[in-house]
């Protein structure tokens, strides 16, 4: 019994670093043995400890809180608006896509792209703001968005990610457009 019980407690030790999917069932075999051969406490000591190092070989092994949760936000696709501000007529907005990244311990996140078309006829830096909004439609946060100066006639893919504090919960994003040269 003397054997089993210290293989037991190898097994589960050894669990804690490699393997612990075979180690620890095999630490509580063990164990069970022991106690079935009339070893009480030899026994139930090796099948905590099984259970104790697997806990934790497994929780290390393949963290469950890193997961990324992610929630859609109303996707948006865009056609000019006839009252942009002025200058503006050179962008067509393509698409707007935006979703909410949950990441344990920390707030949300806010990533979106923006696909944007120069429709001048040269080279041009996109720059402007976007809104984002609650499911009421009030403004919660803004961000910056500006790009490399995108040729003419090309398509310009910005991206980017915006930290929401406090809980705050964003249902749609709304570009505002301004250009510069």
């Amino acid at each position: 019994m003397r054997t089993l019980t210290i293989g037991g407690c190898i097994c589960a030790i050894v669990a804690l670093v490699f393997l612990p999917v075979v180690f620890v069932p095999a630490a509580a075999t063990m164990g069970l043995v022991v106690l079935a051969k009339g070893k009480w406490a030899n026994g139930v000591a090796v099948i905590l400890l099984a259970a104790g190092c697997g806990y934790c070989a497994l929780a290390s092994w393949k963290p469950l809180d890193t997961f990324k949760e992610a929630n859609p936000i109303k996707t948006m696709l865009i056609t000019p608006d006839p009252q942009l501000p002025p200058g503006t007529k050179d962008w067509r907005l393509l698409s707007l896509e935006a979703h909410t990244v949950n990441v344990s311990d920390h707030d949300p996140v806010c990533e979106w792209k923006l696909v944007v078309r120069n429709e001048s006829l040269q080279p041009e830096v996109f720059r402007g703001e976007l809104q984002f909004e609650d499911a009421r439609g009030t403004v919660v946060t803004e961000g910056h968005v500006e790009s490399y100066k995108v040729p003419a006639g090309t398509v310009a893919i910005i991206s980017g990610s915006l930290p929401l504090k406090n809980g705050v919960h964003v249902a749609r994003v709304v570009p505002q457009l301004s250009i510069g040269g």
